[in-house]
């Protein structure tokens, strides 16, 4: 037998067993009446779940938008406290939450403290401002 048909009928035997083992026709047993199927199905009925409430879903957009926001309004009012000379140099945390600033700290005199409210409350997304900042003491003034 030549070598090229040595080949073709290995191929070819091959390729009818695949065929025969992937074909979706059910197994016919010669000494059975009907066919069997070799591989019986069987069905899984899914575990039934506790009905529980979902818990609450994370508005983590929102949440992530709003602290972005509280963020710049922060930045934006640092940045209009360091073109004032005196609430430059001055020791002040300001923290922004929904719109609303709380500034503390310490300002050298009660000008600054009362401009720092201004200056805050006109920066754009400011809804209130809450100032809690205190007066330096001159040298050697006591309260």
């Amino acid at each position: 037998m030549k070598p090229v048909a040595a080949y073709v009928l290995v191929v070819s035997t091959g390729a009818v067993a695949a065929i025969t083992a992937c074909s979706p026709r059910p197994f016919v047993d010669a000494r059975a009446a009907e066919p069997v199927d070799p591989l019986p199905v069987v069905r899984v009925e899914p575990e039934p779940r506790p009905s529980v409430a979902p818990p609450p879903r994370v508005r983590t957009p929102e949440l992530f938008v709003d602290k972005v926001f509280d963020a710049g309004i922060g930045a934006a009012v640092s940045a209009e406290f360091g073109r004032d000379p005196a609430l430059a140099t001055a020791a002040v945390e300001i923290d922004s939450v929904g719109g609303r600033v709380a500034l503390r700290g310490t300002v050298p005199d009660p000008d600054a403290r009362s401009r720092a409210s201004v200056i805050a409350a006109g920066v754009d997304g400011v809804r209130a401002v809450e100032n809690v900042l205190e007066v330096a003491l001159a040298e050697g003034a006591t309260r």
